[in-house]
């Protein structure tokens, strides 16, 4: 009652504590999926100069397109429509376009864009198949081309088709107007040709202790302010701490997973069709006959000793207990030398071709049997492929090699001297084994297998334990506090941003990219630690192998980073700043052997030295280095240089006379490299200028 009372008597508490409610629950829509404040749905994944980039429109691109969720192609997706969208802009301002007979001979001529070729490649030749772009034509023009999915794909392909060609046709602009003055090409003809000979003394940093100079947060923001385009981010960017759980097979698991593969031995032994059994047992049942050397240490020293059809284990081999069963041994060579004849067929499925490829190569078998031919000439005449011009030889290959027909046909089943004809994926060939080495016993082992992995208690208990640590833990600071109490290793990631979608630790791909998105979603704050627990999967085995606890270390704004976010990565490099001054002020004499001798070193040389090279021999990586070492005139020594491993102090004693220049040929050097740069980098100049709003992390991207 007394409570009641209470609640009368403060109702606009109450009242306060509802609408908060509801505005946290606004909120958590607005900013974790598509539902507007206002009404409606957001579906705004991100705008470019002013032009929407939809999530549904996105989300249909990427399923009838790609026909994949793989992280790798949503960012190809994305920066497709980013820069679509930039060159399309640009274009319209160039006058630039993609005419009609134009887009089509990009799409079906000759020589096609490597926009439509991508699509098109042949798995098992590696090559443009030709054939699938001609069946696209032909259903376009014959108006037969209806179904929707296959229609869909190529709107994209054409989209892609444009961007390509308006992509060219800048880059072209661009490198076309490009032009090396006198002065550029006469710099860059003494920058790579001109070399000198220097000597040098080298007082490393170590010479003053780190407890004489002090790391000030002013020393700090002063290299940060001399140093902009080294530190500034383009976009915010947050950092990321988290513990994970792993879930490891215990001895119980083992010894169970044992337990079910010792109980397949006599079935296994039995079993008539190997093939079938090790299928059906996540085994293998390889085609090569191998000799004790090239089996695993574990079964080299027992499958010479077994009898045909008797089994040996199990065993643990890398992630699994394994048995292996002796399915036959018989002398075999573990090398082969053979030539052949090859017909090739660009398409299986095209049985007219087959049957002529046949029908030609027992033609030709005939002949090479009845002395009309030789295998050399026919083989130059009628090969297609790169052997041809050498007769076909195809010299020694390994067991495994070839593919599995041609395998089994040289190493079993011909002899030397002997025609066979084998048919395989390339097409028919005519085989001739030419000769053998190292023929000895070999074993043929067919294996089943079982993975080694945790069972499901030990699952559950590793996801209860994260479970309860991310419950007694609602800070960052409380689960520092409890990880290092209970021994767990608290992880950071490096700057993450929005889009991101891999986490080093913790791989790529949905579970690291939920934990990212939690960090960017509505009012997560620094110290704010993640609700709920994220389960990674094992890529090879597919069970849930960790769980981890993530926590919100720092949010870090586009522009200059703090001084306390950059200091771990500068400031030992403003320390040996510091460090210079303090060596430079104890320097005495003006020679390089007075000063040697004043800090126990010795005066070294180093010839050769190239203005373009990066690097001065002897010493290292030290531009500051070569930029005094250049300016200097002969026999003049050095003021103190600071460099990466110390302060050096210069004299020149040579330096090579610059060669005539050959205008013309530089100028073209100049231009050609610029030229070659375009491509790389005009879009990115273009983007970098853009106003491009990511919202991805809103939406299940």
């Amino acid at each position: 009652m007394a409570m009641i009372q209470k609640i009368r008597a403060n109702s606009w508490l109450l009242v306060v504590l509802i609408a908060l409610g509801l505005l946290g629950f606004l909120v958590m829509d607005m900013t974790s999926g598509q539902q507007s404040v206002f009404g409606g749905v957001d579906t705004e994944m991100g705008n470019v100069n002013g032009t929407a980039i939809d999530a549904n429109e996105f989300n249909n691109r990427l399923n009838n397109v790609f026909r994949s969720a793989d992280y790798t192609q949503r960012e190809q997706l994305w920066n497709f429509y980013v820069e679509d969208i930039i060159l399309k802009d640009e274009a319209a301002d160039l006058g630039l376009g993609v005419g009609k007979t134009e887009l089509i001979d990009r799409e079906f001529g000759v020589n096609p864009d490597p926009a439509v070729t991508k699509w098109f490649i042949n798995p098992q030749t590696g090559q443009v198949d030709r054939q699938q772009i001609n069946q696209v034509q032909q259903s376009i023009e014959s108006g037969t081309f209806t179904d929707p999915q296959g229609r869909y794909f190529w709107a994209h392909v054409e989209k892609e088709v444009i961007k390509s060609r308006l992509q060219s046709k800048m880059n072209n602009l661009v490198s076309k107007a490009m032009f090396t003055p006198t002065w550029m090409a006469q710099l860059m003809n003494e920058e790579l040709n001109q070399k000198l000979d220097l000597a040098y003394v080298r007082i490393p940093y170590s010479e003053v202790d780190n407890s004489e100079v002090e790391v000030k947060d002013s020393d700090i923001a002063a290299f940060l302010k001399e140093n902009p385009g080294r530190f500034e981010r383009p976009e915010e960017v947050r950092v990321i701490s988290f513990v994970t759980f792993d879930v490891e097979p215990t001895a119980e698991d083992s010894s169970r997973i044992r337990t079910e593969l010792e109980a397949l031995a006599a079935d296994f032994s039995a079993a008539e069709d190997d093939s079938l059994f090790t299928e059906i047992n996540d085994g293998q049942f390889p085609i090569q006959y191998l000799h004790q050397e090239d089996l695993p240490e574990n079964l080299a020293d027992v499958a010479f000793g077994l009898q045909v059809g008797e089994t040996n284990g199990p065993y643990v081999e890398g992630r699994y207990y394994r048995m292996a069963k002796l399915v036959d041994r018989k002398p075999v060579p573990d090398s082969v030398r053979s030539r052949h004849i090859l017909r090739r067929i660009e398409d299986p499925t095209n049985t007219q071709a087959f049957e002529d490829a046949r029908r030609l190569i027992d033609s030709l078998k005939n002949l090479i049997e009845t002395g009309v031919a030789t295998f050399d000439t026919l083989a130059k005449q009628f090969g297609q492929d790169g052997t041809a011009a050498i007769g076909g030889d195809l010299d020694f290959a390994l067991q495994g090699s070839m593919v599995p027909a041609f395998n089994q046909y040289i190493f079993h089943e011909g002899k030397i001297g002997q025609l066979g004809v084998v048919e395989t994926q390339f097409g028919v060939h005519l085989v001739e084994v030419t000769d053998r080495r190292n023929v000895q016993e070999g074993v043929r082992m067919a294996f089943v297998n079982r993975p080694i992995i945790p069972g499901e208690e030990t699952r559950r208990a590793a996801s209860n334990m994260a479970l309860e640590f991310a419950a007694d833990n609602r800070d960052a600071e409380s689960m520092k506090k409890s990880a290092a109490e209970k021994g767990y290793e608290i992880l950071q990631t490096t700057p993450r941003v929005s889009a991101d979608y891999t986490i080093t630790g913790l791989g790529s791909g949905p579970d690291a990219r939920e934990i990212i998105r939690w960090a960017f979603l509505g009012d997560t704050e620094p110290g704010d630690v993640s609700a709920d627990i994220y389960a990674f999967e094992d890529d090879q085995f597919l069970y849930e192998n960790k769980y981890v606890v993530a926590s919100l270390e720092n949010i870090q704004k586009p522009g200059l980073p703090s001084v306390a976010e950059v200091r771990p990565e500068v400031e030992n490099e403003v320390r040996n700043m510091k460090k210079a001054e303090v060596l430079s002020s104890r320097i005495q004499g003006s020679s390089l052997e007075s000063i040697a001798g004043q800090f126990a070193t010795e005066v070294d040389t180093s010839r050769g030295v190239a203005f373009s090279a990066g690097f001065v021999p002897g010493i290292g990586r030290e531009p500051q280095v070569i930029s005094a070492a250049f300016s200097l005139e002969v026999n003049q020594v050095s003021a103190p240089v600071a460099g990466q491993s110390g302060v050096f102090v210069l004299n020149v004693y040579y330096k090579q006379p610059v060669p005539a220049i050959n205008m013309p040929q530089v100028r073209r050097q100049m231009s050609s490299r610029m030229r070659s740069q375009v491509a790389g980098n005009l879009v990115n100049s273009l983007r970098s200028d853009a106003e491009v709003e990511d919202n991805r992390a809103r939406f299940n991207y």
